[in-house]
């Protein structure tokens, strides 16, 4: 359900263009793996426990949670069970869709993030799940997923990494650390630009 930034898709197709070419086998899916965005059902499972970790210890949010984590607290607070039982609804679902997936592939290859990163005190033009698009399903579920360095894109003069996102099945976090290896090594090192270490 994300919608990629270009340069960010270029960089990710060349990268998993290089894996083909190195032995693995691309299996070529649909666009959206998921009907409906599954954020609902990931805030009524993860806003609760967001909502009291956020309260049990006294100090103000202010300072310990950037603003979407109190955002997201916030709403944990007000979350009903019939919401939390949604959530769990929703995770089942998105669950047994990727297991559709799960049966076709060891991994799912996705853009780390769907866009590069806004700069520091600025919103991003994406909205607020600029960084969430494609990890947050995997967290609904509870499926392990790595990230591998594959490249840069140039924002206004800003060399920004990208990575691609490798996600498996639950409990194949082993196989996942394998296939990340594999292609941090195919990919090989990524150089950092002038003064960044």
């Amino acid at each position: 359900y994300a919608r990629p930034d270009p340069s960010v898709l270029s960089v990710c197709e060349a990268a998993l263009g290089a894996l083909e070419r190195a032995g693995a086998e691309v299996i070529e899916t649909l666009d959206a793996v998921f009907e409906t965005q599954p954020v609902m059902a990931w805030l009524g499972r993860a806003a609760p426990g967001s909502w009291r970790t956020a309260t049990s210890d006294p100090m103000p949010w202010q300072g310990r949670f950037l603003d979407v984590a109190q955002l997201t607290a916030s709403y944990g607070e007000q979350t009903t069970a019939a919401q939390m039982l949604d959530g769990e609804a929703g995770a089942h679902a998105a669950t047994l869709r990727l297991a559709e997936l799960w049966d076709r592939a060891d991994v799912i290859v996705t853009p780390g993030m769907a866009t590069v990163p806004p700069r520091v005190g600025e919103r991003s033009p994406y909205g607020p799940g600029w960084a969430a698009d494609y990890t947050l399903a995997f967290n609904l579920t509870r499926s392990p997923a790595a990230v591998v360095p594959c490249g840069f894109v140039d924002d206004d003069g800003d060399r920004l990494p990208i990575a691609l996102q490798l996600a498996a099945a639950r409990g194949h976090d082993l196989e996942l650390m394998a296939i990340a290896a594999a292609a941090e090594a195919t990919l090989g090192p990524i150089p950092h630009p002038p003064g960044v270490v």
